[in-house]
């Protein structure tokens, strides 16, 4: 039997391959998980919508850790079990702020995705083709007046996100934004967004809320992922694995590294590590 009683895994570049498709090897892990009792849980930025349906609907799943920490959903209760997030009044600076820089700019609220329509309107001629692209068009519902609806709908904003052109330009204002922006929670996940959560709303922390709702010991999980909005579960973690396709800031933080993303590298990494 494996020590370990939960697995958390995040999706872009360490479950899924670059093509957003699922690997076999990591579909197996999944059903080896269901079989031996081991807890499998996605703690990703998307919402709880945008999780592959190969993935949200595997009987090894139950819980997801959603938007960079900011939510917990059960499957079975078909909600939100925690929530978290960032008030409007907060989030004047960051409205200000976007207006500024060469970017587009959203925000996911009541587990849903918001974006002005005039940038909906741009996004298929700013983004470039690729899955992210189809996922802002998918997953967003453009607002005609984005900050009165979202001032009057009242409830915190789960995370608000910034887009760029190129890697190269976002690159240039991450640490810029990090600066200027200290009481938030700063991150990316794919290579052309900077991810804002509110103070204290990180998978780590959310994920650390999740087993002391299910009664496990932190000693007692692994966690598997790739880019710095991983850092804090995979710190958070009894194991913290990083894929070979990680940045090097995961890398140095993990205890292990395992496979490719495109490989199976998690599958893989769930055979060596819980001898499943």
């Amino acid at each position: 039997m494996s020590e370990y009683l939960l697995v958390a895994f995040d999706l872009d570049g360490t479950f899924l391959n670059d093509e957003k498709q699922i690997p076999e090897e990591n579909i197996r892990a999944l059903d080896r998980m269901k079989e031996t009792g081991i807890q499998a849980v996605p703690c990703t930025g998307r919402l709880y919508q945008a999780i592959p349906e190969g993935i949200r609907e595997h009987p090894a799943i139950r819980y997801a850790v959603t938007e960079n920490g900011a939510g917990i959903y059960d499957k079975e209760k078909k909600g939100l079990v925690f929530s978290t997030g960032i008030i409007y009044e907060e989030a004047i600076p960051l409205l200000e702020y976007a207006r500024t820089i060469p970017c587009l700019y959203d925000c996911y609220q009541d587990s849903w995705g918001w974006i002005p329509r005039e940038m909906y309107e741009e996004v298929p001629e700013f983004l470039p083709p690729s899955p992210v692209r189809d996922m802002v068009l998918k997953y967003r519902t453009p607002l005609d007046d984005f900050e009165t609806t979202i001032r009057e709908r009242g409830t915190p904003m789960q995370k608000f996100q910034y887009f760029f052109r190129t890697t190269q330009l976002r690159d240039q204002y991450l640490p810029i934004v990090q600066e200027r922006f200290p009481q938030f929670e700063i991150s990316k996940s794919s290579p052309l967004n900077i991810e804002i959560n509110g103070s204290g709303t990180n998978k780590g922390i959310t994920m650390k809320a999740l087993c002391g709702m299910l009664q496990i010991p932190m000693e007692k999980t692994a966690a598997f992922g790739d880019d710095i909005n991983d850092i804090s579960f995979l710190m958070a973690a009894g194991k913290g694995i990083a894929m070979e396709n990680a940045v090097e800031a995961v890398k140095r933080i993990a205890d292990d590294v395992t496979g490719n993303n495109n490989d199976g590298g998690f599958g893989i990494g769930c055979r060596d590590l819980l001898g499943i």
